[in-house]
């Protein structure tokens, strides 16, 4: 099969003998239909572009013109072609001919026979902006860069593409063909002999390697080995301060100066490149020392401010990007399904270190068993006192519910754990290698999660007697008890006076406010916890079920949720219905059900419904329905 032609090479040889990125169309179809009845003697493909290369070249420039290879000019200038790459292409042909001619200088404008138009041009000095544009890494041909050297050493012109790696392979090509020279080769050794004494054989066999594999010499300089830094140090400044002495230099010494001007920027680039990674070795690991101290759960925004033992912010030192990538690497199961550290979720994420997750179970049983009890304690005091009860003082499974309630209450992070799927998979592989694991404290047994009145040590019926016997002795005597609170119950359904009487059949549907307060009372010590007030547990509750990022939509969905609980309220308890902790609890519920997007959208169920009580107990106590 013939081998086709490469339009876009025939268009930049024919650009490069007219010296401009412009091509007259007519002109080139003339060029090419003479030159290929000059090669199709030798080379059977051009014949193709014997005859008729107007109509084929019409054909062919659709797919160069989409690459961007080649652009036709405006209406007024439809017959011509513009070749964006002109320059750079020249530029970087003159890299690929370097490694032959490495006693030359770097190319320029001058040496080229072009000028780069100044829009097509970045400028940059050697020993100014370089290193940070080497930062900077691009595989683009444009735009072109004219890079300064120091002094009289002129300037070059290079493409993003070639840098850094290039650029430097050239310029070590030009340090060995200096060294290739007996003179210049003696002269550099026995110079350097006095400044590496003791380093003889590492001074001499990185001068070999210099002539004889310099791509070696540049892995050393990218691993920043420590005879390398050495060397590289001291033999750039040998040459600068050799080459100042001369008066006249030729380019064979134009050329060398400015290769160990760029090899000593290759150098420091790269000498700070390893300072910054085992700067941020020692960040990382100072990251993991700080993850496994206490208390052993960490949110994001906790690790953000770890600092290092000399107070630095540990986030000055590696990027967010890589903090994030280190974590995903360590929070990775491996094949055992295991993963350094365990990330558990609820109303924010909390990473753990897997060696420290059975002492953190057992402080947050410690730390949440006497708040927990004393929670429950004074609820059923004052459920007690006013002759109430609730599911969980009579069934074992309630008050496993409600101990997870006030786990949740207490603690976010113990509740997220207990709640985590993978937390019993975890803890049985834990406890396969951790040793001294009491079977008191195990929270998994069998592969179950042990009831939480026993982790807790706190035991619904032992509770219960404890309360009745701290109060009257009528309190513990089931028939005592039932004949008070009938007795109770009788005496505040007693009317008063007439104009009571009269109230009484008025809103014999409803309740007076006397027994609306004392409600709401008691709705107040049964939902909110300890040592919290109405106001303060609601915005709790707020930042569990509203996730809503931006805070004036944040802001909407609060105030929809409370003007559709106001509107059912004005609904409800203006017409009949008596204020009761059943009819909180069913308003709560219908408000949800009845709203497809809060039954839908919002994940966090429990507290939305939690809030929605307690917002119904506020307007009532302000007398707003």
């Amino acid at each position: 099969m013939t081998q086709k032609i490469d339009l876009y090479s025939t268009l930049k040889y024919y650009a490069n003998t007219t010296h401009s990125p412009t091509i007259e169309m007519r002109a080139f179809c003339e060029f090419i239909e003479k030159y290929a009845k000059h090669m199709v003697t030798t080379q059977p493909e051009w014949a193709h572009w014997t005859s008729d290369a107007r109509i084929k070249l019409q054909k062919e420039l659709p797919s160069l013109t989409e690459t961007g290879k080649c652009k036709i000019l405006s209406e007024s200038q439809k017959g011509s072609l513009f070749l964006p790459y002109y320059y750079a292409d020249i530029v970087l042909d003159s890299y690929e001919a370097l490694a032959i001619t490495a006693n030359l200088p770097f190319p320029d404008e001058s040496s080229l026979g072009i000028t780069v138009p100044e829009n097509d041009i970045v400028k940059i000095q050697l020993e100014g902006d370089f290193l940070s544009y080497l930062e900077k890494s691009s595989t683009d041909l444009y735009p072109i860069i004219k890079i300064a050297f120091l002094e009289r050493y002129g300037t070059t012109l290079i493409v993003s593409s070639l840098l850094p790696e290039r650029f430097f392979e050239i310029a070590l090509l030009k340090i060995a063909h200096f060294l290739n020279d007996s003179a210049s080769f003696l002269f550099v050794q026995n110079k350097l002999l006095v400044q590496l004494s003791g380093r003889e054989m590492d001074l001499k066999n990185m001068l070999a390697r210099i002539q004889n594999n310099p791509e070696e010499c540049l892995a050393d300089i990218e691993n920043s080995g420590e005879f390398s830094t050495l060397f590289w140090t001291y033999f750039c400044a040998l040459i600068k301060n050799d080459m100042k002495k001369k008066a006249d230099l030729l380019s064979g010494d134009i050329a060398v100066t400015q290769a160990v001007y760029v090899l000593e920027q290759y150098n420091n680039f790269y000498k700070s490149k390893s300072l910054k990674r085992k700067g941020q070795e020692q960040a990382f690991k100072a990251l993991d020392y700080n993850l496994e101290k206490p208390p052993y759960f960490f949110s994001l925004s906790d690790i953000l401010k770890f600092t290092n033992e000399q107070g630095v912010l540990l986030l000055d030192i590696y990027s967010k990007d890589s903090l994030e990538e280190h974590l995903r690497a360590k929070t990775t199961e491996d094949t055992d399904g295991m993963a350094e550290f365990i990330v558990i979720t609820g109303v924010d994420q909390w990473f753990v270190h897997h060696s420290r997750l059975i002492p953190l179970c057992n402080r947050f049983i410690s730390e949440t068993r006497s708040p927990i009890r004393k929670m429950i304690i004074k609820r059923w005091v004052r459920l007690l006192k006013s002759y109430n009860e609730e599911p969980s003082m009579k069934s074992d499974e309630e008050f496993e519910k409600m101990l997870l309630r006030c786990i949740k209450d207490m603690s976010q992070p113990f509740f997220a754990l207990l709640t985590n799927k993978k937390f019993g998979l975890i803890y049985v592989q834990l406890e396969q290698v951790q040793t001294g694991v009491a079977n008191t404290t195990k929270i998994f047994i069998n592969g179950k999660l042990a009831p939480l009145s026993d982790l807790l040590f706190i035991k619904r019926a032992d509770l219960l007697n404890e309360i009745k016997n701290s109060l009257p002795m009528y309190y513990s005597i089931p028939i005592l008890y039932k004949i008070v609170a009938f007795l109770n119950s009788l005496k505040k359904k007693k009317p008063a006076d007439k104009k009571e009487r009269k109230d009484s059949e008025d809103k014999k549907s409803g309740n007076n406010d006397a027994d609306i307060q004392t409600v709401l009372k008691n709705a107040r010590a049964s939902l909110i916890p300890e040592g919290k007030t109405l106001e303060s547990y609601m915005v709790e509750l707020l930042k569990r079920w509203n996730l809503v990022l931006d805070s004036t939509a944040q802001k909407n969905l609060t105030e929809d949720v409370n003007a559709l609980v106001r509107d059912q309220m004005r609904i409800v308890f203006r017409v009949k219905h008596k204020v009761t902790m059943d009819s909180i609890e069913q308003m709560s519920k219908s408000i949800i059900t009845k709203s497809k997007a809060l039954s839908t959208k919002i994940r966090d169920q429990e507290s939305l419904q939690l809030y929605i009580k307690l917002y119904i107990i506020k307007i009532l106590q302000a007398g707003k329905v």
